[in-house]
């Protein structure tokens, strides 16, 4: 039921209770235009069997593929992707409190990993999102950095033992 988002490679998809989330993504368009990013929500409701097209306030990110999304406490967490043109790449963080359906665009402070698309996020004990590795277009990465979610603050931390390979 519903109106689904149109097909695409790249979304995130964030379960969210009985919900699934979905954020941005790109399609192949035409020859002319070639490939399309998105920045759209769309709302996969699993008990209805419905997809809904939220109302949503604030800014949204720039339209991307190859984002990650955490859920971390109550709000979904944006980092990264690939954009727009040739040399489109992000570092940016945005939140999306799914209740209040409302952006909020997060700190630029020093520390952020590089911009980075194809990268993996995960939240570790609900207070840290773990990020690793990902490409620039250019660059592959095997680097780790860490959001404190308490302080807003990114780290490097200091690893040890062989390095996985970007």
């Amino acid at each position: 039921e519903g109106v689904p988002p149109c097909p695409r490679g790249g979304p995130s998809a964030t379960v969210i209770g009985a919900s699934i989330l979905y954020f941005g993504g790109h399609y192949y368009h035409d020859k002319k235009l070639g490939y399309q990013y998105l920045n759209h929500t769309h709302v996969l409701d699993l008990n209805a069997s419905r997809w809904i097209k939220p109302k949503i306030e604030g800014t949204p990110p720039k339209a991307r593929y190859g984002h990650t999304a955490v859920l971390a406490g109550s709000r979904i967490l944006i980092f990264g992707g690939k954009g727009q043109g040739k040399n489109t790449v992000f570092r940016d963080l945005h939140a999306l409190d799914p209740v209040k359906m409302t952006w909020y665009q997060g700190p630029d402070g020093a520390g952020a990993p590089t911009a980075r698309f194809g990268h993996t996020s995960t939240l570790v004990g609900g207070n840290k999102m773990f990020c690793f590795g990902g490409w620039n277009g250019k660059d592959f990465y095997a680097d780790l950095h860490i959001l404190d979610l308490e302080l807003m603050a990114w780290m490097r931390p200091q690893t040890t033992g062989p390095e996985p390979t970007p």
